[in-house]
């Protein structure tokens, strides 16, 4: 009956998180607010960014991939763990999910200390069905992020498949504490 409970749950919540974001803004206004705030980090005659700009506009995921792979190299001062990160996220774009862990590994092994990458990588580790790597990399990012709501969800979704009810419903409350708390601070 637990189990039951728990599913209706994650689903309204689910569904409660999607109709928060369409409410907030758009993908289109969420899209130029990211371009913006991109836009005020560098220097507006850096010719090399315009790559980075049209990488973020378009659709293709291959042109996307061709486009950070062009910017990043030519922006070696960022380092190789930003290189590594943006073609993980889109080799997982396109659903590569192999391809995209050598990345995720690659990036961890530069820089252990952020928190977004140990969520890509259990995120992507979630998509192979290896729910207890995608349950350590969640907790790590956890361990360095104690806001990131997301983390919280997945994870939570991993412990329900793997059977573990009371966790699952631990980090799904959490998760709703924090989206709730992030929504009074917005």
């Amino acid at each position: 009956m637990k189990r039951i409970y728990l599913l209706i749950f994650m689903f309204l919540f689910g569904l409660n998180l999607i109709s928060l974001s369409q409410n907030l803004c758009s993908e289109d206004l969420f899209k130029q607010h990211l371009l913006n705030e991109c836009t005020a980090c560098r220097s507006p005659n850096d010719a090399d960014y315009g790559l980075f700009l049209k990488a973020m506009q378009t659709d293709s995921m291959f042109e996307k991939l061709k486009l950070l792979t062009q910017f990043v190299e030519s922006n070696p001062e960022n380092g190789l763990a930003d290189e590594f990160t943006y073609r993980g996220l889109a080799f997982s774009n396109l659903k590569l999910y192999d391809s995209a862990l050598v990345y995720f590994n690659q990036a961890l092994k530069l820089n252990q200390n952020d928190a977004y990458l140990f969520y890509f990588r259990g995120d992507t580790y979630s998509h192979l069905h290896n729910y207890v790597k995608a349950i350590n990399d969640f907790s790590q990012a956890i361990e360095l992020d104690q806001s990131m709501y997301m983390a919280f969800y997945f994870r939570g979704i991993c412990y329900y498949v793997l059977g573990d009810v009371n966790k699952a419903l631990m980090d799904i409350s959490k998760t709703f504490q924090l989206v709730k708390a992030s929504n009074k601070t917005a």
